[in-house]
């Protein structure tokens, strides 16, 4: 059938941005004053009013709810959306970070020279690893040597630095002055959410699909053992997980006791990571959805039944391989992966995916869907001299975010056809060798199109994705935090969980009794997991 999202929440940290925040700078024109200063302790701006683009039709429509458009085709006839560079030829400085190697600067690169002048814009990029990037931010911070542009990770949003260092931008995009620039117009209400603090909106975002994750199946295996890819009930997953699961030909259901984990707290109904009972915030593990799914797990695996692979607990599992082979029916991979898998599926006779939502316990309803954040990261603006010198930079964001299948967003992503990339005998644009190095500036993480579903040579998979998105998300439940900065989160959060669930899976292992759960969350709880409810909850009241 189709597949779901859970997602942990738990920010990677940044130790010392809290503490930079202290290092506060005054304000051109006084506190929260000036051009482009706004006033963090004012009244909250209405969100940025959502008005699809309509240059280009999809196949498939997106919605308010999340939903991605869906495109059949490659948009052969690209229009151009843009009058010219919107640019003045200022020079503007970023800071962004890269997970892979770092594009040649621009002086050595047609494909950055071409966008700069696209723009109106002499933009340069410090672009920095990613394991180095917060350090590198936290060292500018210090050293009052902001950029103009910065990528901001979500640990980074601290409404006290923002609105010391970065441009209030409520003035500018609350509400239907966004309008003004129609591509971040285009950027859906869940994306928005992640840029809004206090109630002020600090930066734009670079839109995600809320879904988060896919529950990927093996449907063509499924089909061919005469098993259902829609399972209604916890008792009959288990069931099909046992008739699906044969350790003699290396096949199990599932390649990871995580991705049992992700499974259960949808069938057992438990908070996407936080929920507000009475106005008070409570954690996911400290209800009992979870102590049941703990049980579940420590049942499963104590049982014998075979269905998580017997190295389910190895953090470094090569669960994409072992699904494409088929040595597992369903594993849990982000939405981003269903490319990957149609690409090395397409070596495996008649591999065939579904998606899968499991359904409540009892099995009366398929289960609320945990959404997750609409935005990877947030671009904010360091305070400018005047309101114009912001707009300007607004519309240079507005250009970089023009919409999959405007001549602009092939601009950006594919450069100069017969240059930077070829069609290939699809008519997809493939990047070239020179393409597969200058094409790597990081030019997305400053401003983004919203995703767009588009599966060359797979119409049927674009329409089942677009089908279970639909489902799915009018149904999501939003973690009630998202949108909020917890300082101790961003520093010690991550840390925190990653001890809890150490515990958590030495109670699954039998290792140490099921009572040590109580003393797990306790230590959660002590180690800085009420500070971090007591921040949120602040903002919240």
């Amino acid at each position: 059938m189709i597949g779901r999202r859970s997602l942990l929440a738990g920010t990677a940290g940044l130790a010392g941005v809290a503490a930079l925040a202290g290092c506060r700078t005054e304000p051109s024109g006084g506190p929260g004053g000036g051009p482009g200063g706004g006033d963090p302790t004012g009244e909250a701006v209405a969100m940025p009013t959502y008005v699809a683009f309509e240059g280009v039709e999809p196949d498939l429509p997106a919605n308010e709810d999340g939903v991605s458009p869906g495109f059949f085709e490659f948009p052969k006839d690209a229009p151009s959306v843009t009058d010219g560079p919107p640019g003045d030829g200022r020079a503007l400085n970023a800071l962004t970070q890269t997970f892979g190697v770092v594009a040649p600067g621009p002086e050595g690169n047609d494909h950055w020279q071409t966008i700069n002048k696209r723009v109106g814009a002499d933009i340069t990029m410090t672009i920095t690893p990613a394991g180095d990037y917060e350090a590198k931010f936290a060292t500018m911070v210090a050293a009052n040597q902001i950029p103009d542009l910065v990528q901001l990770n979500q640990s980074m949003l601290d409404p006290s630095l923002l609105a010391a260092q970065f441009t209030d931008l409520s003035e500018f995009l609350g509400g239907d002055k966004v309008k003004d620039y129609p591509f971040l117009a285009n950027i859906g209400p869940d994306s928005w959410t992640a840029a809004m603090l206090n109630g002020r909106i600090y930066g734009i975002p670079i839109p995600r699909n809320i879904v988060g994750e896919y529950k990927f199946e093996r449907r063509d295996i499924f089909d061919n053992l005469g098993l259902p890819t829609e399972m209604k009930s916890f008792d009959e997953f288990v069931e099909v997980s046992k008739q699906f699961t044969d350790p003699k030909n290396s096949r199990w259901m599932l390649g990871t006791m995580k991705a049992l984990r992700t499974i259960l707290r949808s069938i057992n109904g438990e908070p996407n990571s936080w929920t507000l009972d009475g106005g008070k915030l409570v954690r996911d593990f400290e209800t009992p959805e979870f102590e049941q799914t703990v049980a579940d797990m420590t049942e499963l695996w104590a049982k014998g039944e075979g269905i998580i692979h017997p190295d389910g607990f190895t953090p470094t599992q090569p669960t994409k391989d072992l699904f494409t082979s088929g040595r597992i029916g369903i594993t849990v991979d982000g939405y981003a992966g269903y490319q990957g898998f149609l690409t090395s599926g397409a070596t495996v006779d008649g591999f065939a995916m579904d998606l899968w939502r499991p359904w409540l316990r009892d099995g009366s309803a398929p289960a609320p869907w945990p959404s997750g954040n609409g935005a990877g990261t947030v671009t904010g603006i360091r305070k400018q001299e005047s309101d114009d010198d912001v707009v300007m930079i607004l519309k240079i964001l507005n250009w970089l975010a023009a919409p999959f299948g405007t001549e602009e967003y092939n601009a950006r992503k594919y450069g100069r056809i017969g240059i930077e990339s070829e069609f290939d005998e699809d008519g997809i644009p493939q990047r070239t060798e020179e393409g597969s190095q200058t094409l790597t500036v990081p030019f997305g993480y400053l401003a983004d199109a919203p995703v767009a579903l588009f599966h060359p040579g797979h119409v049927d998979d674009t329409k089942l994705e677009h089908a279970f998105q639909t489902e799915a998300l009018a149904e999501k439940v939003l973690n009630p935090t998202l949108g909020l900065y917890s300082a101790t989160d961003g520093k010690s959060g991550t840390l925190l969980e990653t001890n809890f669930y150490d515990e958590v899976y030495e109670i699954v292992q039998g290792r140490k009794e099921p009572s040590a759960l109580a003393q797990a969350i306790d230590t959660w709880r002590s180690g800085g997991g009420d500070q971090m409810r007591g921040e949120y909850e602040d903002q919240l009241s």
